[in-house]
């Protein structure tokens, strides 16, 4: 970790020009997304029966915390604001919710209202086909921006050099590393989550791993777990590989055919997969998705894991970039991370500080933090697909 001096710190400003929503637009994605699932345009998937409870138990559940009753102000709209109610609620042994009914017509139990959560999150967040023909692709993946920014990162040798930190649940980052050549590596041990293994021509089994062994590659941090991080316990973390759907069933490969470019893919989870675990494999698998507050870490040992790469990258970093991320009051634990990171350092020399941000000042959040560093602190006042030019990313990657 001492020889990786640059810290990208990505937040929901990174992802959000793909098309992902950041937490406080949540509510208004995840109603579109859940009215589009109870009137499917196309033939109707075996997943809806699992994910249309899971919209239901959300929206109801944002209902419950704006209650008349309740005089505490809530944005109901917020993922990370109903996440964190939820988890609060788990954490202080509060078993039932007697006014919510799950699919059966049972009590809602708080564990099964968190499944739902993390399920519905998974739903809103899988987004970014990793088969799609460019052809299919939103016009935002095509475009310059995250292309660039890799190829850049590629040309001039820095990934030996990079430890990527996100509080996001996509895999933007993962893909377009992919993309451009460098895949990157998790900072834990895992299982694969495979759910059919295709045979090549000599009867091998082909397994799609697409993080690098390679000690050169990026490290990737996903503090809050990924769309393609499951478990059924706390102890396990499974990561999903080799992910292929044929209409309804479960057979050939989208890829149209075997080459270089396609092995080592990001794999998602595509929709009916969701059904498949449940019926197939284990009812108890979930997405491994984590809330925003200070028991995120409790008995979790890959997330631990995850945190302790994140902290020795900051307390090493000499240049520590902010994309699209500004310390949200609901994640006090973020701050904390921070300050210890630096109490901890052991250069007495502080970081030089980028944030790419349109709105950021000195008198926002990370100016606070960071306020005996004003002179280390380069705030750049663009939104992130503005990196396709060059001498923007010459400012803080140079």
């Amino acid at each position: 970790m001492e020889k990786r001096d640059i810290v990208l710190f990505l937040g929901a400003g990174f992802s959000h020009y793909a098309g992902f929503p950041i937490m406080k637009e949540f509510g208004v994605v995840s109603r579109k997304e859940f009215k589009d699932l109870k009137n499917p345009k196309e033939k109707r998937k075996k997943a809806i029966d699992i994910l249309l409870p899971a919209g239901r138990i959300f929206e109801e559940f944002q209902k419950y915390c704006s209650n008349a009753k309740n005089p505490i102000n809530i944005d109901t709209d917020n993922m990370e604001d109903i996440f964190c109610i939820a988890e609060a609620m788990k954490e202080c042994d509060i078993e039932k919710i007697p006014e919510m009914k799950n699919e059966k017509g049972e009590i809602l139990t708080v564990e099964e209202l968190i499944k739902k959560i993390k399920l519905w999150l998974w739903k809103i967040f899988q987004r970014l086909p990793p088969y799609d023909d460019d052809e299919k692709k939103p016009d935002s993946l095509k475009s310059p921006p995250y292309k660039k920014f890799f190829q850049l990162i590629k040309e001039r040798d820095l990934s030996h050099r990079i430890t990527a930190i996100t509080t996001n649940y996509d895999l933007v980052f993962e893909y377009f590393a992919w993309d451009a050549g460098i895949p990157c590596k998790y900072p834990f041990e895992y299982n694969p989550l495979i759910l059919r293994h295709d045979k090549d021509e000599k009867g091998s089994e082909i397994y799609q791993e697409y993080l690098s062994d390679d000690k050169s590659a990026p490290f990737l941090c996903k503090l809050h777990g990924s769309i393609n991080y499951f478990s059924k316990d706390k102890e396990n973390i499974y990561v999903t590989q080799n992910i292929f759907e044929e209409g309804q069933g479960w057979g050939k490969s989208r890829v149209p055919k075997r080459d270089p470019k396609t092995k080592g893919k990001p794999a998602i989870l595509l929709l009916d997969a969701i059904w498949h675990i449940t019926e197939n494999i284990d009812n108890k698998l979930v997405p491994a998705i984590i809330p925003p507050t200070y028991s995120k870490l409790t008995g979790y040992p890959w997330l631990r894991k995850i945190w302790n790469t994140a902290f020795n990258a900051i307390q090493n970093a000499e240049k520590l970039i902010f994309i699209g991320y500004s310390f949200p009051e609901s994640d006090g634990f973020m701050k904390a991370l921070f300050r210890g990171a630096f109490a901890h350092r052991k250069n007495s020399n502080p970081p030089k500080i980028f944030v790419l941000d349109p709105l950021a000042t000195k008198e926002d959040t990370i100016g606070k933090i960071f306020k005996l560093l004003d002179e280390k602190i380069t705030f750049l006042p663009f939104q992130f697909e503005q990196i396709e030019k060059e001498w923007l990313f010459d400012s803080f990657l140079s």
